[in-house]
């Protein structure tokens, strides 16, 4: 029922939706915390290394890696730039032009220059 309220129970517990009480207390939080009353630190701690030690960057991945790179273009079956994106040149770097730039008839800029 919307806007049912949850009672508290006794003290230093609250009742969840599904009838399980949840203890509560600052002393209760530095147990589990600190202390690892729970027994979870060895779990968590073991995902975390799987995580770290499986961890690879996309991105670094399709700028070194050549096969990776081809996907990262405006058409797959050709070569050729689209036309319809536009980029200036400011202060040494390119950046996308505005609508405004791009009505004015301007020379595209490559984005990446592949070499052999």
């Amino acid at each position: 029922r919307l806007g049912a309220r949850i009672m508290p129970g006794p003290a230093g517990q609250i009742p969840n939706y599904r009838g399980v009480k949840i203890v509560t207390g600052l002393q209760y939080l530095i147990d589990v915390v600190v202390h690892d009353k729970l027994g979870l630190a060895t779990e968590l701690e073991a995902e975390m290394q799987h995580v770290i030690d499986t961890y690879e960057c996309e991105w670094k991945r399709a700028v070194t890696d050549p096969e990776t790179r081809k996907r990262f273009r405006h058409f797959v079956n050709s070569d050729k730039p689209d036309e319809n994106v536009t980029f200036v040149e400011e202060r040494g770097q390119i950046r996308p032009a505005t609508r405004e730039e791009r009505q004015v008839k301007q020379f595209p800029i490559p984005v990446i220059a592949e070499t052999a």
